[in-house]
């Protein structure tokens, strides 16, 4: 036996993923690019994520997955953001608490944070 297969039973001759990687094309610029990172040869399904159905359309400033921690980062983001506006219109932490549905320990936290970031 010569090899692992027959020639009845060869395996037909298609390239492998690799090698169909390897090929290239010719770009505007006279390069050589990738074909498989052109974009006509991708389709783009916009599934969202937990927190919003579509991405083109999500509310988030930024994506949840480009962002190191995630929602929650961008989250506790908004609200340092949104705790400094309001002790700038004068509130105190316990107002501020208030508003916010957290606790006047965490305001303090956030102020004091902000301090540090300064």
């Amino acid at each position: 036996m010569k090899g692992l297969y027959s020639r009845a039973t060869a395996r037909p001759a298609v390239p492998s993923r690799w090698q169909r990687m390897r090929q290239r094309r010719l770009n505007e610029r006279g390069r050589l690019t990738r074909i498989d990172t052109l974009p006509e040869h991708h389709t783009f399904i916009d599934m969202g994520c937990s927190l919003h159905p579509t991405c083109l359309s999500c509310p988030l400033p930024a994506c949840r997955y480009d962002v190191h921690g995630g929602a929650k980062a961008i989250r506790a983001r908004s609200r340092e953001k949104e705790t400094r506006v309001l002790r700038d219109t004068g509130m105190t932490a316990e107002s501020i608490a208030g508003v916010l549905g957290v606790s006047q320990r965490t305001v303090y936290r956030l102020l004091s944070k902000e301090a540090i970031d300064a």
